[in-house]
């Protein structure tokens, strides 16, 4: 459980950084799919 927290941490300030760089609006919209995604993954259980 702990390890899922810290991807999750991790991969949210990747987020936050591409947001803050890229100025496309696709890629932001790319990388929110990305993480629900992944979020919803490390919810569900196996």
């Amino acid at each position: 459980m702990m390890l899922t927290i810290l991807a999750i941490s991790g991969i949210v300030t990747i987020g936050i950084g591409v947001i803050k760089t890229t100025k496309s609006f696709f890629w932001k919209v790319i990388w929110c799919v990305v993480v629900v995604f992944l979020f919803l993954i490390m919810v569900t259980p196996e």
